[in-house]
């Protein structure tokens, strides 16, 4: 089974968020589809104001060594069809889901699918992988404040719990 926790964060924590993952390892952030199928079409070097409308990402731990395999998307709704990464839930990654501040509901996560969508044995120590995303977790919730306690409510990082409380 996959691990996640919900997370809310403003560009201001992303922003921390990053730093603090840069401090700990050497990470790549991915988009979740490009206009082509290469490496350097997928990587970014943060979720700055030129990703604003992007909701997903991934972020490689490149201690971690992994292969990209690219497919395209099959859809009649758009003129220009997109790649995306097809071993994503094989690859040494932590999904960033970002939240919404738009809908209430809807909340960002980091999510590591473990081998739970695999179609593939993982092909990278899940042990030490385990670490490094519970290292993360724990950063989180160090920073991070609940409005409800309990494992199912989110975390608000700094930045999005002050917009929180200014808001209630």
């Amino acid at each position: 089974m996959g691990k996640q926790i919900a997370v809310i964060m403003t560009k201001i924590d992303e922003s921390s968020f990053l730093d603090f993952l840069k401090s700990i390892s050497e990470i790549q952030i991915l988009k979740a589809d490009a206009s082509s199928a290469s490496k350097d079409a997928f990587m970014i070097d943060d979720f700055s104001k030129d990703h604003e409308n992007d909701f997903i990402y991934y972020i490689w731990n490149k201690s971690f060594p992994w292969n990209f395999e690219f497919s395209q998307t099959k859809t009649n709704r758009t003129k220009q069809n997109f790649y995306y990464i097809e071993n994503i839930f094989e690859a040494p990654c932590i999904e960033y889901s970002r939240h919404s501040f738009k809908e209430k509901q809807n909340y960002g996560r980091l999510y590591w699918s473990k081998n739970f969508a695999a179609i593939n044995p993982l092909q990278y120590d899940i042990m030490k992988f385990d670490k490094w995303y519970n290292q993360i977790i724990r950063w989180v919730k160090k920073n991070g404040k609940q409005e409800y306690k309990g494992t199912l409510n989110a975390y608000y990082l700094p930045d999005a719990w002050k917009a929180y409380v200014e808001k209630i």
